[in-house]
């Protein structure tokens, strides 16, 4: 089992949601997190004062400078980087015909999801090798397993897919130093879902649990991941049973 005292994680998109309520996971395990976004710069440097031997770096993953900003100043600052958790993204609801979906919005979320997510992950790889222990993992979504889960989201659907994807062939390259897995939530409350009235509705009708999921649900499965260090390659539905209906 790995211990995760002392450990150096970034977590992108790490000021609300799934990704803070890791951090502070982490964080309450004895690691030394760094946490993102690209705007709340407000509330990151806030979560950074409450975390202990935490900093926070604004930054977005779609600018491959901000990337590279990101993984020099956690080197500057910590000296090394045992855990990347990639999280943060961009959403696209298209309430409409598919024929709605422009080639600049399949673009843009591609981009931002699959491209920016591999760019950081390629800054920092060297590190992570370095580690020794190094784990990736990549929060992705049910709706890159499952079409029926989000059927107004094509775009971000595949991008999801496509990082599912990335992570296998990571898996398969990166060892022995370096771990990569997926997590891929169901509908998880966070404040960019608390106005989502017809998936909620869905999903507690039709999940088994007959629940949405908590941010704490998928952290705490994140941390089981980093912890188990012969977990490797897995996409890991955490759906509540979503996709068994």
């Amino acid at each position: 089992m790995s211990s995760l005292n002392n450990k150096v994680a970034i977590i992108t998109g790490s000021t609300s949601g799934i990704g803070e309520c890791i951090a502070r996971m982490l964080s309450h395990c004895g690691s030394r997190v760094v946490l993102n976004s690209v705007h709340s710069v407000d509330k990151g440097n806030q979560l950074a004062s409450e975390l202990k031997h935490s900093i926070y770096i604004q930054g977005n993953i779609g600018i491959e400078e901000d990337c590279q900003r990101i993984v020099n100043q956690t080197i500057k600052h910590f000296g090394q980087i045992d855990i990347l958790v990639n999280i943060a993204g961009q959403s696209a609801r298209v309430l409409g015909d598919v024929l709605d979906i422009s080639n600049d919005l399949f673009s843009q979320t591609l981009d931002v999801n699959v491209v920016g997510t591999w760019c950081l992950i390629r800054e920092a790889m060297p590190h992570l090798k370095k580690s020794g222990d190094g784990n990736i993992i990549n929060i992705t979504s049910c709706a890159g397993m499952d079409p029926a889960s989000a059927s107004s989201a094509i775009p971000y659907s595949v991008a999801k897919a496509a990082i599912n994807h990335l992570t296998k062939f990571l898996a398969k390259h990166c060892g022995p130093e370096i771990r990569a897995n997926a997590i891929a939530p169901g509908l998880i409350m966070t404040p960019r879902t608390e106005n989502f009235d017809e998936a909620v509705d869905k999903f507690k009708t039709r999940t088994p649990l007959k629940r949405t999921g908590m941010p704490e649900d998928i952290a705490e499965l994140a941390i089981a991941i980093i912890k188990s260090n012969y977990i490797n390659g897995e996409i890991i539905l955490a759906d509540g049973g979503f996709s068994t209906s």
